[in-house]
């Protein structure tokens, strides 16, 4: 029991440390939504319209050609994009450093994704799948 308490200590206290994005004061941070091959996702608080988004944060973009590339490619997927059923890009966040090492990309916030609605432990009735197709194949 002490070692799980330890444990449970330890990972309270390095989820306290973790760093927060540097966002302009229109943006609340309200919870860390989870990390992935290209960086941290935020779920924020827009205090203008008082919308919810995802700030999707890349730090040290720059540091390879080819890292750079392809976040310059998503963030161009993402304005391009325009359709009732995939993120799109909101806004770019400009970086307060002056080396521009990190960027911001806003986007609207999904409660659930295609991916987790079908690979949850929740079974989907024939309505629901056929729900699915229909916004797949519009």
């Amino acid at each position: 029991m002490p070692e799980e308490s330890a444990a449970a200590a330890a990972g309270t206290m390095a989820a306290e440390t973790r760093p927060t994005p540097s966002l302009p004061a229109h943006f609340s941070v309200m919870q860390r939504l989870g990390s992935g091959a290209y960086g941290e996702v935020f779920l924020c608080s827009d205090n203008r319209d008082g919308s919810q988004v995802a700030v999707k944060w890349i730090r040290d973009f720059a540091r390879d050609p080819m890292f750079g590339k392809r976040i310059l490619r998503e963030i161009r997927i993402l304005a391009a994009v325009e359709h009732q059923n995939l993120v799109n890009l909101v806004d770019l966040v400009a970086v307060p450093s002056p080396d521009f090492d990190d960027v911001y990309i806003v986007m609207p916030s999904m409660h659930i994704d295609m991916h987790k609605a079908i690979y949850s432990k929740m079974k989907l009735s024939e309505s629901h799948a056929q729900a699915f197709a229909c916004q797949i194949l519009r």
